[in-house]
């Protein structure tokens, strides 16, 4: 048939130049074809980097909270501690080796949460500040906004069931604030679950009871944690017995000043998380405390 190449047609015969020419050219074609979608697999593959291990640090900055949470290269930081403590916090996070940090997340705008946010802010590359829609005319707050306004920093205040990343980290807001009113800040405070392969840490910032209440009338499996940031640095306010039954932690992290003027940890809190078997670290007693988990297992790393 003209027009079209019958090479079994052929057989016995000899080939002329051209057509020999066509075979290498068809030969070579198929070579290169099987290295592209072979060889390929094995010599390209994506670059992807798991992490093995996510730590968890709870930095002593006296009378205050401020975690650290690093997976790879992945860094937030959940609140900063009093403007006293600035040296301590700095240090930390300097000794750490931190310059970029992927989420600062502030849990509400109370002094000893957010009072090194605008230092942070000016220090340290930070890529986006998540905040709860709560006001206050204090010096502290009116600091972090000039210093979020200055960084070209947008402020996201998350809703509930939101759910964001850093790394293998993957967080979701669980706080529901549209019924919250009043000045009490702490009823603000943003509830956050974080999740690392099998193990799952809870950041309840100030939240009181009510936010506790409110919270158990929801999706009960979303608080059942591994890891508890126990609320109001293990206020009586919060840590009611039923939440803590709820979130059934084996691991509680209180973050206090030691001889503070509000007496937490409270005995109250404190025998509700004996009760429930509960590890607790305190950073009155043991400053920096620095927990990890390779998503199964947990340990308390001492190396700080």
């Amino acid at each position: 048939m003209m027009g079209k190449r019958n090479i079994s047609a052929r057989r016995g015969k000899n080939l002329s130049s051209k057509e020999i020419i066509f075979l290498c050219a068809i030969v070579l074609i198929s070579l290169l074809v099987w290295y592209v979608v072979e060889g390929r697999s094995e010599t390209q593959a994506p670059d992807v980097t798991v992490s093995d291990e996510c730590e968890i640090v709870m930095i002593d900055v006296g009378q205050g909270d401020a975690f650290l949470l690093r997976s790879g290269e992945a860094c937030v930081l959940i609140d900063t501690g009093t403007g006293k403590e600035r040296g301590k916090l700095d240090a930390y996070l300097k000794s750490a080796g931190v310059a970029r940090i992927d989420y600062l997340i502030l849990s509400h705008p109370h002094e000893d949460h957010i009072g090194n946010a605008d230092y942070v802010i000016k220090n340290y590359k930070v890529a986006h500040l998540v905040m709860p829609d709560a006001q206050t005319n204090t010096s502290c707050f009116e600091r972090l906004l000039n210093a979020a306004d200055r960084a070209g920093l947008e402020i996201e205040v998350p809703l509930k069931g939101d759910v964001f990343s850093a790394g293998d980290m993957r967080f979701t807001v669980l706080n529901d604030d549209e019924n919250v009113h009043g000045s009490n800040l702490n009823l603000y405070s943003l509830v956050i679950r974080m999740d690392f392969g099998e193990v799952s840490a809870l950041f309840t910032g100030d939240a009181e009871k009510w936010n506790e209440n409110e919270l158990l009338k929801g999706d009960k499996t979303l608080l059942d944690c591994d890891i508890l940031k126990v609320g109001h640095h293990g206020s009586d306010t919060s840590n009611s017995d039923k939440f803590i039954a709820a979130v059934s932690p084996s691991v509680g992290l209180i973050s206090c000043g030691a001889g503070n003027d509000y007496g937490h940890p409270h005995k109250n809190a404190l025998k509700v998380l004996q009760k429930y078997k509960v590890t607790v670290y305190r950073t009155d007693l043991e400053s920096t405390v620095s927990v990890v988990t390779d998503g199964k297992n947990i340990w308390r790393e001492r190396d700080n």
